[in-house]
């Protein structure tokens, strides 16, 4: 069900931006949209490899395509939406993401959870997961931690310095 109702919850929260008075609701609500997106983000691929049965390469190339075309069309949406009703309005796109939830809703509401556990019919506390793959960690959150100022260059400033300059929102 976290899969199911995410996405309503991360079109709430980020319609919403407009409508906050200062900056700790912002940080709220951004803290919330990006903890949806987490909830529907972690459990998904475990799905699609579940239900792909041998075919989980096809499994996940339709379900990372969905993902691309929906960052692609995203920004779009909402900027269509800005620059008609601007951000206060921006909340008028919430119907999106709850059309989607109930999408999801009608296709896997029946999905059985399952959970994998070790031969010891024990399962894997976080804290033995952790220190089993640290390196990997470490090594993954540098990664993430770099591409993320770059990518925060080039998402954040950059439009903000151009709409500063003259550039309109769709430039």
């Amino acid at each position: 069900y976290f899969v199911i109702f995410a996405p309503s919850v991360t079109a709430l929260a980020m319609s919403s931006v407009g409508l906050a008075n200062n900056y700790l609701v912002v940080c709220s609500i951004l803290f919330i949209a990006g903890l949806s997106s987490a909830i529907y983000h972690v459990p998904s691929p475990v799905m699609i490899k579940n239900l792909s049965g041998n075919r989980v390469g096809t499994g996940m190339s339709f379900y990372m395509f969905g993902g691309e075309l929906a960052r692609t069309i995203g920004p779009l949406i909402i900027l269509t939406a800005i620059s008609f009703w601007e951000l206060e309005g921006s909340y008028r796109v919430i119907f999106i993401g709850i059309f989607a939830t109930i999408l999801l809703f009608l296709q896997i509401k029946d999905i059985p959870v399952r959970i994998k556990v070790s031969n010891n019919n024990e399962p894997p506390t976080l804290l033995k997961v952790l220190k089993l793959r640290k390196e990997i960690f470490i090594i993954s959150g540098a990664l993430v931690l770099s591409k993320s100022f770059m990518i925060l260059a080039l998402t954040s400033y950059l439009p903000v310095y151009m709409t500063n300059k003259g550039a309109s929102l769709w430039l």
